[in-house]
């Protein structure tokens, strides 16, 4: 395998900002090859999650913590668990911002073996997945940012650690 360049949002990484059509999963190798690319970037970027995105692939898939969801949907939102959460982001740079998500959704997605899935997931796990799949959607983290004021604050500090990551 190999680590591949993240993308950050600058210059022309349109790629962050562009939805991410359905894919043909049904080849083994296909979901291991993205798999094991995913994989491989996620540990060695430190992070609990990358998408296919991120790493300028043109894949609708991302993986958490050694999961790789392929063609995954959102397909229910308990709408009275919304809370807010801190979450970073490998493509700012693990710059934290708070984000109001709902804590329990309802999941469809194929897994690296090729079975359909839907499941329910809450708390941390809800979180990775709607903010991995935000990715996937065209959605960088700033754009959920409820406050202008603390989006701005956000847009400072990414500016601040991407001088410094140099």
């Amino acid at each position: 395998m190999c680590i591949r360049d993240r993308y950050k949002p600058r210059g022309d990484n349109t790629i962050l900002t562009t939805v991410i059509p359905e894919q043909d999963y049904n080849d083994s190798e296909k979901r291991q090859l993205i798999h094991d690319t995913l994989e491989e970037n996620r540990v060695h970027y430190n992070g609990l999650g990358i998408a296919a995105n991120q790493l300028g692939m043109e894949e609708r898939a991302f993986n958490i913590n050694g999961v790789t969801y392929f063609n995954p949907k959102v397909i229910g939102k308990a709408e009275d668990s919304y809370e807010p959460f801190s979450e970073g982001c490998l493509s700012f740079l693990s710059v934290r911002a708070l984000i109001y998500r709902p804590q329990e959704i309802e999941v469809y997605y194929m897994t690296l073996e090729g079975e359909e899935v839907t499941t329910t997931l809450e708390q941390l796990d809800a979180v990775a997945f709607q903010h991995e799949l935000d990715h996937l959607n065209g959605i960088t983290m700033v754009d959920n940012i409820e406050s202008s004021i603390q989006s701005k604050k956000f847009m400072e500090k990414y500016k601040k650690a991407l001088k410094k990551h140099k």
